[in-house]
């Protein structure tokens, strides 16, 4: 999938790479570090993708939609 905002898709690589990161990982608490970066991201991912359909629907002419 195409992710045109670039804030987004580098969030969607770090927590990628970071997924790739706990299969190597032995130990707990770095692995619970790492989930709580991971959930941080998503977190932001999902606030960026909020702001950009606001975005998109402040644009929308009510003419257009009755």
């Amino acid at each position: 999938m195409q992710v045109k905002n670039e804030q987004l898709r580098l969030l969607l690589m770090n927590i990628e790479h970071n997924a790739a990161q706990l299969a190597e990982m032995t130990s707990d608490e770095h692995k619970l570090s790492l989930y709580e970066s991971m959930m941080k991201a998503l977190v932001e991912a999902q606030q960026i993708l909020r702001d950009d359909y606001k975005d998109d629907q402040v644009g929308i002419d009510l003419s257009q939609i009755i």
